[in-house]
């Protein structure tokens, strides 16, 4: 199952993100709020004002594949102190326990900045798969932060929707709900989620949100369901997401475990994300030019005995007649040939001769989108080793293609067998210049020593 950062606490929070400033002394002065949008408003200026607060937050999913019940369960704590001068810590810690099939895992992460290093820690199951840390300013982390922040729901206004209501409670605090959003929000939420649709079949269809508040503006709870259409043989997916919120102007650090011991020291952790951010800038790209290469290779005891290379050079973007695309192949398995793609219309040419054929600017570009795929995807969270060598960053990584490789080797009758895996990359100013994700993989057999090199290898111009 793929599984995203809860991503749904920051929908959640992204609720909270505009910034307007009214001195909370004059609420008294201000009448009470007539619209579940003016109550927001009152509620969005209360928490502006605050330096500190504490989250408390847990998850719950249930969804049916194939008759197997499969279950996410987590829970959060998130602090945040920051007085907007001098003072500024920040902590984040989930567990998440998927349960289905038989099996069981959790995963723990740790996000934090304190006294002057930011630390980042995670844990799938017994094992401790990274403990990276670095030394950096406030301002430095509070850059990172925003670095690693998903803006992909940044376009959406989670107060403009069809349904929206509230009511005053006895003690005098405020509910208030809203649903009823547009389906391009839907869409662009969905995308966000990055959930596997041929797991989560269902249509998401709604969101409800549901703000608890106290009678002094301020959030004490916040609920996010996921609303799916009931068809199909099986019941809909099940998410839900409750935030509670704590401790406003005196929330206390959690200092445990936020020290130097077992953690390795690396200079650079913004270079994991800037990375993120370009990778994904070119894959997302409506116009580029790059250089695509897949190879392998098996060497026994050293030596060579087999490889196989192809590439693929790749221009696009639009012109005068809308959007065009040539794509050159070599050493492929249908031989070399050339691929040219301009309204409406693809030719193909190659062993002397030429092909013509119908095709949409969709179906061209997912041509594009294949050579991606081809390659691996590059995740910062999977990210456990950072080095620097002949301005190249080597980055130790988990979770590529290190069981498929394994097995192909295991496969053959090998033992003692070992993987790893890394990507490789040339940084420019602004932009990436080359990227390589590498996967190698080394046992034994009939007492030689044999290893299977993978590489995909990206060169930006």
């Amino acid at each position: 199952m793929k599984k995203r950062s809860f991503i749904l606490a920051v929908i959640l929070v992204a609720l909270l993100l505009t910034s307007c400033s009214l001195p909370s002394e004059l609420d008294f002065l201000r009448p009470a709020p007539k619209t579940a949008d003016e109550l927001f408003l009152r509620v969005d200026e209360r928490m502006d004002e605050q330096t500190s607060l504490r989250l408390d937050s847990t998850i719950g999913m249930k969804l049916t594949v194939n008759g197997t019940v499969l279950t996410a369960n987590g829970t959060g704590t998130t602090v945040l102190i920051d007085d907007g001068e001098s003072e500024y810590y920040y902590y984040e810690k989930m567990a998440i326990t998927v349960k289905g099939a038989g099996s069981e895992e959790t995963s723990v992460s740790l996000d934090a900045y304190h006294d002057g290093r930011y630390f980042l820690m995670q844990t799938e199951g017994e094992t401790t798969t990274r403990q990276l840390m670095a030394e950096m300013s406030r301002e430095e982390a509070i850059a990172l932060r925003e670095l690693k922040a998903d803006d992909s729901l940044s376009g959406i206004d989670f107060t403009k929707c069809t349904e929206k209501s509230f009511e005053k409670r006895e003690d005098g605090g405020y509910t208030l709900d809203f649903s009823g959003y547009t389906a391009a929000d839907i869409a662009t939420v969905w995308d966000a989620l990055e959930l596997d649709e041929e797991i989560f079949d269902h249509e998401l269809i709604d969101l409800c949100l549901t703000l608890e508040i106290g009678k002094d503006y301020l959030v004490t709870e916040l609920g996010l369901r996921l609303v799916f259409r009931e068809d199909g043989d099986a019941p809909p997916p099940e998410i839900a997401v409750t935030m509670a919120l704590s401790d406003y102007g005196s929330a206390e650090r959690i200092t445990e475990g936020l020290t130097p011991d077992g953690y390795t020291e690396v200079e650079d952790l913004a270079v994991l994300y800037r990375i993120g951010e370009l990778w994904e800038a070119h894959k997302t790209a409506t116009e580029d030019s790059l250089l695509f290469r897949l190879y392998s290779t098996t060497t026994v005891n050293g030596r060579i005995e087999d490889t196989t290379s192809s590439t693929c050079d790749a221009v696009f973007g639009r012109g005068e007649n809308g959007y065009f695309q040539t794509l050159t192949y070599t050493g492929t398995e249908l031989g070399d040939y050339t691929a040219r793609y301009e309204s409406g219309t693809c030719e193909i040419t190659g062993e002397g001769s030429t092909l013509t054929t119908p095709m949409t600017e969709k179906e061209a570009r997912e041509e594009i989108e294949e050579l991606y795929d081809a390659g691996y995807d590059y995740s910062p969270d999977k990210i456990t080793a950072i080095s620097f060598e002949d301005n190249t960053y080597i980055l130790g990584v988990t979770s590529m293609q290190g069981d498929t490789v394994t097995q192909i080797l295991g496969a053959t009758g090998a033992t003692a067998v070992t993987c790893r895996e890394s990507i490789r990359v040339s940084l420019g100013e602004d932009d990436i210049g080359w990227i390589e994700f590498r996967t190698e993989a080394s046992g034994y057999l009939a007492g030689s020593h044999v290893s299977i090199t993978l590489c995909c290898f990206f060169t930006f111009r």
